[in-house]
């Protein structure tokens, strides 16, 4: 009797020291994913909300992200993701949105350190966003940790592209092509 208790108590304290916790529940299908950029490509955790996927890709340093829309202009948010315990792990470099003005599903990026500022080098890229199921559909984007974004018509950075640009809440015109929707790679530096 003594060892079948000992037993249940020890699978009990294990189940709760490594469950996860509501900052890090376990990915599920959902309209709000974390993409990891790792040496080995990127990689992908969706989850059903934007609060979630960023409690997730900051490691549970930023448990309390607002909503999607309310992050892009929130200089508190932006304070958090942006402090040296929210990047320890992983370190927000944009969040992508489907639709303009910051709305709609979101894929927020991380990489292993913020941007390392002149826009002469590329600090992270994705060269085909179709591996993520982003292929022509950011409509609005924000960047953190001193990155810009550069989206590009074509994957593999091919065709016109926006060129390095911080925050927008609509993608812009770029020599006759918009851009809404018709990003297939990105850079960051």
């Amino acid at each position: 009797m003594r060892k079948t208790l000992t037993a249940i108590l020890g699978a009990a304290l294990f189940a709760l020291t490594f469950a996860p916790t509501a900052a890090f529940a376990e990915p599920v299908a959902g309209p709000h994913c974390a993409v990891q950029l790792t040496a080995a490509g990127p990689v992908q955790h969706c989850f059903p909300t934007f609060r979630q996927a960023i409690a997730f890709g900051t490691n549970g340093a930023v448990a309390d992200a607002p909503d999607e829309h309310a992050a892009a202009t929130d200089p508190a948010f932006a304070a958090k993701v942006q402090s040296p315990v929210a990047r320890q792990v992983f370190t927000l470099i944009g969040v992508e949105y489907d639709a303009a003005n910051y709305t709609g599903n979101t894929f927020s990026v991380f990489r292993a350190a913020a941007c390392t500022g002149p826009t002469t080098d590329v600090d992270k890229q994705v060269s085909d966003l179709d591996v993520i199921g982003w292929n022509d559909k950011v409509s609005s984007f924000a960047t953190y940790n001193n990155c810009l974004a550069d989206h590009f018509f074509l994957a593999d950075f091919q065709s016109v592209h926006t060129g390095y640009l911080s925050s927008r809440a609509t993608m812009p015109i770029v020599n006759g092509t918009n851009m809404n929707d018709n990003a297939r790679s990105i850079r960051w530096s």
